[in-house]
């Protein structure tokens, strides 16, 4: 594997909001043992996570409580 695989991040771009969150706080959980970065704008936040990023719609809603 070359070293720019092995250093692969990849993740969305979200909206700030309430859902925004909950995709964040999402990805935490469903990403455990994997480096994320996280950086945040006026408006929006790039979510990366090393290599692959998993988001699971039933840990989204239980993040936003529905």
């Amino acid at each position: 594997m070359s070293n720019s695989q092995a250093n692969r991040f990849v993740g969305p771009v979200i909206k700030n909001s309430e859902v925004g969150d909950a995709v964040l706080e999402a990805i935490y959980e469903d990403n455990k043992g994997r480096k994320i970065e996280v950086e945040e704008h006026a408006s929006y936040v790039r979510i990366k996570v090393e290599k692959e990023c998993v988001i699971r719609f039933d840990t989204v809603s239980d993040m936003l409580g529905r």
